[in-house]
């Protein structure tokens, strides 16, 4: 059983995923509005819900070109760039 993220209610809105090997993280939106919440909130929630696997092997953020230039979006931009930071 994967313990509970941190943050509520992430750990009641995403599903068991019993011994996670891999994780692919690629949310993103352009509304203004949500733009943090769902491209930098929710890629914290998940990977704090799922990391916890022993058998995980591999995690993997995708980010935008956005996080490095994007002006047209700016919060869009800011929560790309908070997910492309080096291991």
């Amino acid at each position: 059983m994967n313990p509970p993220c941190k943050r509520e209610p992430c750990s009641t809105e995403l599903p068991e995923v019993p011994n996670p090997e891999i994780l692919v993280l690629s949310a993103g939106t352009q509304d203004d509005v949500s733009a943090i919440s769902v491209n930098l909130e929710g890629t914290i929630s998940f990977t704090e819900r799922y990391t916890s696997s022993p058998a995980l092997r591999s995690v993997l953020f995708i980010a935008s070109a956005s996080a490095r230039n994007g002006s047209e979006f700016p919060r869009y931009a800011a929560s790309k760039a908070g997910k492309s930071w080096h291991i």
